[in-house]
């Protein structure tokens, strides 16, 4: 099982993330949508500045293209954010980290291998 999974599967087991909560992944993908739809979570939105293979890619989450840098949404609009593996990719790694939090009622993800 992928790092990535056994820690969404951990929160789950711990409550602390519930089939009832709203999910924000930015700079997302595949693996994602993959890992999301594992957990059996439904109220994920993936975001990234484009699509990678086709609107399709993400069913049956939604998909909005979004700045992680720059996240065009309300404070606590979200319960969790997460991000896997794109970090490295901002400008301004913090940047994105700050605006995780601006946006999560309960908590953020970070999954990051670089050192950024």
């Amino acid at each position: 099982m992928h790092f990535y999974q056994r820690v969404v599967r951990s929160l789950q087991s711990k409550e602390l993330l519930t089939q009832r909560d709203t999910v924000l992944v930015i700079a997302g993908g595949a693996t994602d949508r993959q890992v999301m739809q594992t957990a059996g979570l439904k109220n994920v939105t993936i975001s990234n500045l484009d699509y990678h293979a086709g609107e399709t890619q993400y069913a049956p989450f939604e998909w909005r293209r979004l700045d992680g840098e720059q996240l065009e949404l309300d404070d606590n609009s979200f319960d969790w954010a997460v991000i896997h593996g794109g970090l490295h990719h901002m400008a301004i790694p913090v940047r994105g980290v700050c605006e995780m939090f601006r946006v999560a009622r309960k908590g953020i993800l970070c999954i990051e291998a670089r050192d950024s």
